[in-house]
């Protein structure tokens, strides 16, 4: 029960995500499904998922931070969280599904440091990675997740970046 409490948490919290206009409630809601998820995939024993999800959680408090001060992330931090995403592989990577999830970081910190919340909603797609991981670790509430983020992502590209044009 507290391994499907969890998921659905970290579910909702991921989903409404996308669906933030502003990049500050984006990166609240993502740090929130972080924590969620990798506590979701300790419980089901998914060390890549608490691995990536906690860097990812890492790289969202920073970008929330350098947000709120209205300055952007250095350069020589953005090159240490990806040297730790790295470095975190070859903990992690113990066949090729493993490597979904470090793809999934990587492109998590290429998001945080968008300032456009179109290139945000655009590079999300690439998230999608998650969906063949999900399914081998039976981690049901990720791939429900993976799934409508890729269609939350869709819906928020028509009604922020395609309607209005």
């Amino acid at each position: 029960m507290l391994v499907h409490t969890v998921g659905i948490l970290a579910m909702l919290c991921t989903l409404l995500s996308i669906q933030m206009e502003h990049k500050n409630k984006y990166l609240l809601f993502q740090i929130l499904g972080a924590i969620f998820f990798a506590n979701y995939f300790l419980l089901l024993g998914g060390y890549a998922g608490v691995l990536t999800n906690s860097i990812m959680l890492v790289q969202g408090i920073i970008a929330l931070i350098y947000l709120k001060q209205n300055k952007e992330v250095p350069k020589l931090l953005i090159g240490l969280l990806l040297s730790l995403t790295v470095i975190s592989g070859f903990f992690i990577v113990n066949n090729l599904l493993d490597i979904l999830p470090l793809l999934a970081v990587i492109v998590a910190l290429i998001i945080y440091l968008q300032k456009s919340e179109k290139r945000i909603r655009y590079l999300s797609l690439i998230m999608a990675v998650w969906i063949p991981y999900a399914i081998y670790f039976q981690a049901h509430f990720s791939l429900i997740t993976s799934i409508f983020f890729l269609i939350s992502t869709l819906i928020a590209i028509y009604r922020y970046d395609l309607k209005k044009t």
